[in-house]
């Protein structure tokens, strides 16, 4: 990741090729984010609100989900809650890619 920041209308979206209980962690993050479990009804089915970088030295432990997901995305620590998501919520996924790609 390596971001210095991240805009409040920005996000990164990881599809999986299966539904599971797809742990993350914040190794080679400098920000904040809002990791966002989605299913494949692209229901919110968990929140881990605002999670810090890992440490510079030390383990960097794995966020697990309680519940299936097909989907996660990162937004910038705080937004989650500043635009009221919360577990349960249905999603629209509006995918723009660089141009070029």
């Amino acid at each position: 990741m390596f971001r210095e920041q991240v805009a409040a209308d920005e996000g990164m979206l990881f599809i999986f090729d299966q539904p599971g209980q797809h742990p993350f962690w914040m190794k080679n993050c400098k920000v904040n984010l809002d990791i966002i479990w989605i299913d494949e009804a692209l229901r919110v089915v968990q929140i881990a609100h605002d999670r810090p970088p890992c440490p510079e030295v030390g383990d960097c432990p794995n966020i697990f989900p309680m519940r299936i997901a097909s989907y996660v995305l990162e937004v910038a620590g705080g937004i989650a809650r500043q635009q009221g998501l919360t577990r349960g919520d249905t999603v629209t996924l509006h995918l723009e890619t660089p141009e070029g790609t």
